[in-house]
């Protein structure tokens, strides 16, 4: 895996301290193991599944941690503008992603200017990845 240089490098903001072990456990402990794939954006509103173009799981998580986690981007929103020199105005749920050995995620952008696209999906500026390994 590439370390957080290597990402600091190209650009991304990166908190290297964002959720401690114990908060990474949490995380994991708390995921359901009934996930779902993941979806893509085809266009005109509508997600598929495509495992051409995306493999991965989507897990749910109950409880505490989401909340924790909700808490922990607000708190680092004004390092995450300054960052990008871009306003952001709240932000989308976070979503697990379980990528086992062999998924993937082909080129893609995180957001579109398709205006039969859902509005969460128009808003979007920035990305977040938080990864729990």
């Amino acid at each position: 895996m590439a370390t957080a240089d290597f990402f600091r490098r190209l650009g991304f903001f990166v908190d290297a301290q964002f959720l401690d072990l114990e908060a990474c456990e949490s995380l994991r402990s708390q995921t359901i193991t009934d996930a779902q794939p993941g979806s893509v954006y085809r266009g005109a509103g509508e997600f598929v599944i495509d495992t051409r173009i995306r493999q991965v799981q989507r897990a749910k998580v109950l409880g505490s941690p989401l909340e924790e986690l909700r808490e922990k981007l607000l708190a680092v929103t004004p390092a995450l503008e300054a960052h990008f020199r871009t306003k952001l105005e709240g932000f989308e749920d976070p979503a697990l992603l379980k990528y086992r050995v062999g998924d993937f995620y082909t080129a893609h952008r995180d957001g579109t200017d398709d205006s039969d696209a859902p509005e969460f999906f128009r808003r979007r500026h920035i990305s977040a990845i938080i990864f729990l390994n």
